[in-house]
């Protein structure tokens, strides 16, 4: 009898795997990230998922598509996931790069009005809604974040904090195509003044400030705010 009930279950298993990845002919939503978990233990799930329905249906894409009016670089600042890194998450699943897309769409966003993103499977001759597409290892970030300290506020911190605001200049500076974001929520003193710092040496090594956008989201706490530069290689 157990062994009977044993057998049932693998069978079980099986169905569902073979159900869920099956040949395509439309896109599927795979999942949506809007907060409330873990994102980390999210997105590793999705591509796993992800990952099934590539070797059933090899020829397809995989999009992370973010719902926002916004051009591409601020949209991924603005999203409150991290599809900004969502490459390196399938080059841990072994997909190739060549398959995996960022996209962005005003056409899916909420009555909330949170930007948030969807974990697309696009089948061959299939094509799924977009203001912007582009191969995910065409959009390059680069982030400078302060590591955790019991006091934010010692020598080292400030100092690991300078030198990611000369990291962030130059990154600006090498390449003039290049978009530069200071994320923050916290809106201390002490936080504003951090901007003000990051802004004003921007200002003094005559980058066009322009180029620099201040976005209000917390992913950490940020007595220092978390510095970033995107560069889409078009």
């Amino acid at each position: 009898m157990r062994k009977s009930l044993t057998i049932t279950f693998v069978m079980l298993i099986l169905c569902l795997y073979f159900a869920s990845a099956q040949k395509l002919t439309e896109p599927k939503l795979v999942g949506s990230w809007v907060g409330g978990e873990d994102f980390g233990e999210f997105i590793f799930h999705k591509t796993e998922e992800l990952n099934y329905y590539i070797k059933e249906n090899p020829n397809s894409k995989i999009v992370a598509r973010i719902c926002s009016k916004d051009l591409l670089p601020l949209a991924l600042m603005n999203s409150i996931g991290f599809a900004f890194q969502f490459i390196s998450d399938t080059r841990n699943q072994n997909i190739p790069d060549n398959q995996v897309y960022l996209a962005r769409s005003s056409n899916c966003i909420r009555k909330s009005k949170i930007t948030f993103e969807q974990y697309w499977v696009v089948p061959e001759n299939s094509s799924l809604e977009n203001d912007e597409i582009i191969p995910a290892d065409k959009v390059e970030v680069k982030r400078f974040l302060v590591n955790y300290y019991e006091n934010y506020e010692s020598q080292p911190a400030k100092n690991e904090f300078n030198g990611y605001i000369k990291k962030f200049i130059k990154s600006l500076k090498d390449n003039p195509k290049s978009e530069g974001f200071i994320v923050s929520k916290w809106n201390s003193r002490k936080t504003n003044r951090n901007i003000q710092k990051v802004l004003q040496q921007v200002k003094q090594q005559q980058v066009d400030i322009s180029r620099v956008k201040v976005v209000r989201k917390q992913t950490f706490y940020d007595l220092y705010p978390e510095l970033f530069t995107i560069t889409i290689q078009k």
